[in-house]
């Protein structure tokens, strides 16, 4: 009968099919209400069925694999099927779901996708995962932000980035607050701004108030905490110069072991000045004074002599007298040479 039709001549086996089979299926078997076929486990509990059917879900055709817990009222509505494997018709899907919701979807034109309510990791890989031409984190449908988080050791700071989650515009790098946790320090270690291209190290703030001016400055580049360059620092593409002072030991004055220059290039004295010069002060030659008054009308000299001093042939020389040359020691007035003692 139709129920059970061999056709000997065929090869072939029909199930609830009519009595003329198609020659290229060896067993066709058509369901009634539920299913096509099912597999009943051995204490009747757990079913598997096949199916195509197009009045459950979303009332599109589906050819269905999925299996249940085969409580009585069949294997829909009320008993939570616990796999089904769903092959839309309209685009080629292929459907991993619950009877409550899609899990996974593979596309009929490419691509995966992965729901998940719950509060588990939608995809926990432990091998590495390659992606040849990019990654996409979040739709930006929202302002949520998105983020990526590293674990490497539970010793050890975690680290995270992390695009709009410590405030608009803004991607940051950010460690844990303490080892190896989730806990995120709400200074980033590195903020980029985006709609300005700045950038903020060991800071949030990317201006500041000149404590002089009150003039806010907005900055490309803003560092809190110290700063090294183990190289050359160039300022529009030429050499950046600094200043050549070295800060004394008492941390207040500064000097310099080469020669100074005013006005003057290089410079043959240590002190090379090329033009008019004033002084607002005393005027000492070795901490000596040389002058008394505020205007230098009052002249003032040593009146002994502790060197050996030779006056060249062309030197015309005074001194403020009386002038007492010490013990061992000699002044050579070459010839030519004058030395006046006033």
């Amino acid at each position: 009968t139709d129920t059970l039709f061999v056709d000997a001549s065929g090869d072939n086996v029909g199930i609830n099919v009519g009595t003329t089979l198609d020659a290229n299926v060896a067993l066709d078997v058509k369901g009634t209400g539920t299913a096509a076929l099912r597999i009943q486990g051995n204490q009747g509990s757990h079913h598997l069925y096949l199916a195509s059917r197009n009045d459950w879900f979303d009332n599109s055709e589906h050819a269905m694999i999925w299996i249940s817990d085969g409580v009585s009222g069949g294997p829909f509505s009320g008993e939570g099927a616990h796999m089904i494997l769903n092959g839309r018709a309209a685009d080629r899907d292929i459907i991993l779901r619950t009877n409550s919701s899609n899990k996974l979807t593979v596309s009929g034109q490419g691509g995966l996708k992965i729901e998940n309510s719950g509060t588990q990791y939608a995809i926990d890989a432990d091998k590495k995962v390659l992606f040849r031409e990019g990654i996409f984190l979040d739709t930006g449908n929202d302002n949520s932000g998105t983020f990526v988080t590293m674990f490497g050791a539970s010793n050890y700071r975690s680290f995270r980035i992390s695009a709009q989650t410590t405030g608009n515009h803004l991607f940051a790098i950010q460690a844990s607050n303490s080892n190896g946790n989730n806990d995120w320090n709400s200074t980033p270690a590195i903020q980029v701004k985006g709609d300005v291209n700045a950038i903020a190290i060991n800071t949030t703030a990317h201006s500041g108030t000149d404590p002089s001016t009150n003039t806010v400055r907005n900055y490309k580049l803003n560092v809190q905490g110290d700063v090294n360059f183990n190289g050359q620092l160039f300022q529009n593409n030429a050499e950046f110069v600094t200043s050549r002072w070295t800060e004394a030991s008492n941390t207040t004055d500064i000097y310099r072991l080469s020669k100074v220059g005013i006005n003057q290039s290089d410079p043959s004295y240590t002190l090379d000045v090329n033009g008019e010069s004033n002084f607002r002060g005393k005027y000492r030659v070795n901490g000596d004074e040389q002058i008394l008054d505020t205007y230098g009308v009052i002249k003032r000299n040593r009146n002994s002599i502790s060197e050996n001093i030779t006056i060249g042939g062309s030197d015309n020389a005074a001194s403020y007298g009386p002038i007492q040359i010490s013990s061992g020691y000699t002044v050579t007035i070459s010839s030519g040479g004058v030395w006046n003692v006033l």
